[in-house]
């Protein structure tokens, strides 16, 4: 097996242009309700990125992480055309490889703030299951370890 520690480019832009709703509907656990109930003051995306971004560079609340990572998962299965939307997660998913692990302010640097408001992601190469991952990609369902787990 082998394991990347890697970059998720394109989240903040992604979360910054999502509406309130649709925040809402990733993050709450029950997206039927989140639905139903159109809260005033709700956070849209952009207001999510800088939450997350601050955050990230100094202790926050464990559901602002749940928050930040259903988040960040959801937007490493997104597809578009059959592929991930993500160029980094497209290239390891590929490859073969599965979302194994989101990492909680594991980019401060300015860059890392500003793409992906601090958070990376571990993809794992376990050889024996190359082809079933790249079969279940094809699928539109790209392979997430029980620990990110699957929020399509």
């Amino acid at each position: 097996s082998f394991a990347t520690l890697s970059p998720i480019p394109g989240f903040s832009d992604w979360l910054g242009k999502l509406d309130a709703e649709s925040v809402e509907a990733i993050v709450r656990e029950d997206k039927a309700r989140a639905k139903e109930r159109k809260r005033e003051g709700v956070p849209d995306g952009q207001r999510w990125v800088s939450r997350l971004a601050q955050a990230a560079q100094g202790s926050t609340s464990d559901v602002v992480k749940r928050a930040g990572f259903r988040l960040a998962a959801s937007y490493l299965q997104s597809m578009k055309n059959n592929l991930p939307l993500d160029a980094v997660a497209r290239f390891h998913l590929g490859n073969g490889a599965r979302i194994e692990r989101l990492n909680w302010a594991a980019d401060t640097s300015q860059k890392g703030l500003k793409q992906s408001c601090g958070l990376m992601v571990n993809y794992l190469y376990d050889l024996d299951e190359l082809d079933t991952n790249l079969a279940k990609l094809g699928e539109g369902k790209p392979q997430v370890s029980r620990s990110v787990g699957r929020v399509a």
